[in-house]
């Protein structure tokens, strides 16, 4: 009886358990009906089978079919359950025949261990490793594969794997592995040096910087840029950090100095532009050594005056030979005229005259040699066109017709440079001409202003002397009209190439423009523009006879011979004269005049003094003594920057030899009143 309880009792359990199974059922079928499932995972004697329900249409499929990564689902022993299209065209195999493969066998062997680590590892988190799958033509695909445990129905057993394939990151990587080693190659086996500037601090350099600073890299990241450059160009490049920091862009190339790490000075050109470096602004600079260049610049610089100089030699001796000629005859012929003071007289004025054009023949030569900054001053520039172009044609079959507007503007300039712009184009007339002809010269006021319509022209609007310089020469072709004022560009066997450069560099320092024209065959015409200021050329002619006065005069000069005349000429105009040969002599003269209370009413002084005190160091003592002291500066070196800026170091005046004695007593009658 118990028995049968029993039986009864466990019959009921699995009635029960069956009822609860089949609601299971119903629930599993309910929802497969209703989509809600994607997949079977049914146990059998071969192991745990996946069957996916085709009509199971949900977005997480359409997701996994249709993503650009490779998916499937495999067992812990790699054995793929299910795969998407992506990962069989990675594989370039058909989908179906990848069913049931196993994962290990398509990967490269090398890579295989370091797969079956990842899927020995019993946990729940993700786990990513890059390897070589080996494709259906038996290439490498790199890809990278993201495995995590998958669970369905909380039966955990299975692997699902996301593949991302790598061959075009990898392609990338090897092209910019390539291009950086390309880019490399070429920084450090520049002719250049490069470095890279931020914050005033080197934090980049290549191997042509270090030889070229004669610094090791590790040194030289670790000091400030400005201790390389030239103490007297740091200006330069703080001017230039300021504008580049300001949004505007600096000229490229530039040119200045460094100082390597053993003080020695290297010129340099600069190009440089703004780059982003670790997420902050710096500078790329790439350094050219230009010393040499520089050298050889400069002694071409020097062989081009010596070959312009060689062209003027034969007429400089010529019109000096005649002046010595003229002044010999006149001599010879006022001894024989004894008695008769009127030719007498007009000897003596003959001689005076051939003076003072041999003074100006003296005055070419030395503007013709001076460069630099403009020492300017206001100059009759229609008087320095006549006297330049006449000297450079003289000894030459070349004729000059010059014309200029009588009330032709003054300027203020450097006449020793705009000698040498007007030499530089008289003599290329020269060249152009060897059979002779004539160079027209017109000068004129003009005056250029916004409505005149002269926009080509770039020049701020206001009065201008032009100066029009035209031959009739062979003429430049077209093609070389644009390049005619570079550096070193000449069309001539013997010319360096410089003349015409220096023209340009100097009249763009003077504030003005030149310009030229050519054709061939029919000539070239140069065109110059200076800014004028105010008064008119020659308006108030000095006079021509001396001007007496009075007063107590001190003279220095070491020429005894012109030291004796020029006292002889201030006592005849009525001064009272005391002679010095030098500054000390002159120290010692003025200080003892004033204690005996008979001071000097001006003091005239020659600029140098060979072996002795010049004017320039004894008028500062001078002024130590006396500051009120009046003095005169006179010097045959009339392009001395004393001479063309002598109230800044204390005189009242200059006059530049040689000079009569009407230009003497006119300069003492101006600073003595």
């Amino acid at each position: 009886m118990v028995k049968r309880i029993s039986t009864i009792t466990q019959l009921e359990h699995e009635i029960i358990d069956l009822r609860a199974r089949l609601e299971e059922a119903e629930q599993i079928l309910h929802a497969i009906h209703n989509g809600e499932i994607d997949a079977l995972v049914i146990s059998t004697e071969h192991g745990k089978r996946v069957f996916t329900l085709e009509s199971a249409e949900q977005p997480f499929r359409l997701l996994v079919e249709n993503m650009s990564e490779g998916a499937l689902t495999m067992t812990r022993e790699s054995t793929i359950l299910y795969a998407n299209q992506r990962f069989a065209q990675m594989l370039k195999k058909p989908l179906e025949k990848l069913i049931g493969f196993v994962l290990l066998d398509l990967i490269r062997p090398a890579d295989r261990e370091k797969l079956q680590t990842l899927l020995d590892k019993d946990c729940n988190h993700r786990r990513l490793t890059s390897l070589d799958l080996i494709d259906a033509n038996g290439g490498w695909v790199p890809v990278q594969l993201s495995l995590i445990n998958l669970q369905l129905d909380n039966v955990p057993g299975n692997i699902c794997a996301v593949v991302t394939d790598l061959t075009e990151q990898k392609q990338h990587e090897k092209a910019l592995q390539e291009s950086e080693a390309r880019y490399r190659s070429l920084v450090e086996n520049a002719n250049e040096a490069i470095v890279v500037i931020k914050d005033n601090v080197i934090i980049f350099t290549n191997p042509m910087a270090e030889q070229m600073l004669s610094c090791s890299a590790k040194k030289m990241t670790s000091l400030p840029f400005n201790e390389f450059v030239h103490p007297e160009d740091r200006h330069l490049i703080a001017k230039r950090t300021k504008k580049r920091l300001s949004g505007d862009r600096p000229v490229n190339p530039f040119n200045y100095r460094l100082m390597d790490y053993e003080g020695n000075i290297k010129h340099i050109q600069e190009n440089s532009v703004k780059i982003e470096w670790e997420g902050s602004s710096a500078v790329l600079a790439l350094l050219t050594d230009v010393t040499e260049f520089k050298k050889m610049e400069d002694e071409m610089f020097k062989k081009d005056k010596l070959d312009a100089i060689g062209i003027l030699a034969g007429g400089i001796a010529h019109d000096f030979n005649n002046y010595l000629a003229t002044l010999q005859a006149n001599i010879s012929l006022a001894k024989l005229y004894k008695g008769d003071k009127v030719k007498i007289g007009e000897k003596l004025a003959n001689m005076e005259k051939a003076t003072q054009r041999a003074g100006e023949l003296s005055n070419q030569l030395f503007t013709f040699a001076q460069g630099g900054a403009p020492l300017r001053e206001k100059i009759s520039i229609g008087k320095l066109i006549t006297n330049d172009i006449k000297f450079a044609l003289s000894g030459s079959p070349i004729y000059p017709n010059i014309t200029m507007d009588a009330d032709l503007y003054m300027v203020d300039a450097d006449a020793g440079q705009l000698s040498q712009v007007f030499n530089n184009i008289a003599i290329n007339a020269v060249q152009a001409m060897p059979e002779g002809g004539t160079l027209e010269v017109r000068a004129k006021n003009v005056d250029l202003a916004a409505e005149t319509g002269n926009f080509t022209i770039p020049l701020p609007k206001g009065p201008y002397v032009k100066v029009t310089v035209r031959d009739t020469g062979t003429g430049i072709p077209q093609k070389h009209l644009r390049k005619i004022f570079d550096p070193f560009f000449t069309t001539k066997d013997k010319g360096r190439g410089l003349g015409l450069a220096t023209s340009y560099s100097i009249i763009k320092k003077h504030g003005g423009h030149i310009d030229v024209e050519s054709e061939l065959g029919k000539g070239t015409s140069f065109t110059v523009l200076l800014p004028a200021v105010e008064g008119a050329d020659g308006l108030q002619p000095a006079g021509k006879d001396a001007l007496p006065g009075e007063g107590k005069i001190l003279l220095m000069d070491d020429e005894k011979d012109l030291l004796g005349v020029m006292g002889d000429s201030l006592s005849i105009l009525g001064y009272d004269v005391a002679l010095s040969r030098d500054g000390r002599q002159a120290l010692e003269l003025y200080t003892r005049a004033r204690e005996q209370n008979q001071p000097f009413d001006l003091v005239i002084l020659d600029l140098t003094i060979p072996g002795g005190m010049g004017g320039k160091q004894t008028i500062k003592e001078l002024l130590k003594i006396d500051p009120e002291v009046k003095a005169i500066v006179i010097s045959g070196y009339s392009h001395d920057p004393v001479m063309s800026r002598y109230s800044d170091f204390g005189f009242k005046g200059m006059l530049a030899k040689p000079f009569t004695i009407e230009e003497l007593s006119k300069v003492i009658n101006e600073v003595i009143k």
